[in-house]
């Protein structure tokens, strides 16, 4: 009895102890689900969740299209306004280091690019800027309009100096506001002129007893190419005259040779333009010329058969066996 009694109570003990290690929890059933709450319409919430997201979305090529559409940019917009280039040559007469005769007159002529964004007008010229001053003017007007990108020949009348030597002369493009622009990487250098000038030839004995000859008039201009027996008259301009040739072109044992024929006198001078009184002061003769590299681009003063005095621009092409030239003659005194 006492053991029943005994066990009873254990068990009733064992009990209390579960329901106080384990709280009771309450789970809501079917019908105590939670409900939303609508908040009344007049009421201000602090924020808006939208219920749908709208996305103004640009294209890569939308974007392109705006930029290009608001920058449009010409090249010619980033160039400055006055600027030159070197034409193609940029020396079109009187390459560096020309001789000339002291006193003598020439015209130098640059070919100019306009580079830069402004048209030249007439109100631009080309100014002597520093150097020997050579032009017989110090600035020259332009005679045309040169737009970007064209090219124009400008022109400007010089002397050589009266003391032999080695000269040069700067020279610049000014705007119409008095500004100066040259060529160059930054639109600045000068481009130039430079000559070397030489003495007059001294007269002889007998041509200081010779009265002074006016220069006369041209009698004729031309030019000439001569194969190897070719003859040229001067006078007629006939090349392989029966008769009256002034001279020949042949080669003899591998060399060229320029010889004279009937009363005609000939003479190579130095690599300057010769006038009539220089080749009427030079000593002519009657031989044979050796035609060799060295007088490639010489002049040759002569007299013809006719008594006229002329010169030439020689040039020998050495590949086809040749000898060209280009002459003035003068008239007779």
């Amino acid at each position: 009895m006492r053991v029943t009694i005994y066990l009873l109570l254990l068990f009733n003990l064992w009990l209390v102890s579960c329901s106080m290690a384990t709280p009771r929890v309450s789970m809501p059933s079917h019908s105590e689900q939670p409900t939303a709450k609508t908040i009344p319409v007049d009421q201000k919430s602090s924020f808006i969740l939208p219920t749908e997201l709208t996305y103004q979305a640009e294209t890569y090529s939308s974007r392109q299209e705006a930029v290009s559409e608001g920058m449009r940019i010409s090249p010619r917009d980033h160039l400055p306004c006055d600027r030159a280039e070197a034409g193609a040559p940029i020396d079109v007469t009187v390459p560096d280091d020309f001789a000339f005769l002291a006193g003598e007159r020439f015209v130098k002529v640059w070919k100019l690019r306009n580079a830069g964004s402004c048209s030249w007008t007439s109100d631009y010229s080309v100014v002597w800027f520093s150097g020997a001053p050579l032009g017989l003017q110090t600035s020259e007007r332009l005679k045309q309009v040169v737009a970007p990108g064209e090219e124009v020949e400008i022109a400007v009348e010089m002397m050589a100096p009266d003391v032999p030597g080695v000269y040069q002369s700067h020279w610049k493009m000014q705007n119409a506001r008095g500004q100066l622009f040259g060529i160059g990487p930054e639109g600045e250098s000068p481009f130039w002129v430079r000559i070397q000038v030489l003495p007059r030839p001294t007269s002889t004995p007998e041509a200081m007893v010779t009265p002074f000859v006016p220069t006369p008039g041209i009698y004729r201009l031309g030019s000439f190419e001569l194969s190897p027996g070719d003859s040229l008259d001067l006078d007629s301009g006939l090349f392989n005259p029966e008769q009256g040739g002034d001279f020949v072109f042949e080669i003899l044992d591998g060399n060229y040779w320029i010889k004279p024929q009937g009363n005609s006198y000939l003479a190579v001078t130095s690599l300057f333009s010769p006038g009539y009184q220089d080749c009427r002061l030079a000593v002519l003769a009657q031989e044979a010329i050796l035609a060799t590299q060295e007088i490639q681009g010489s002049f040759m003063c002569l007299r013809t058969n006719e008594g006229r005095l002329g010169s030439i621009l020689l040039s020998l092409d050495f590949e086809r066996n040749q000898l060209s030239g280009a002459y003035i003659l003068w008239e007779l005194p």
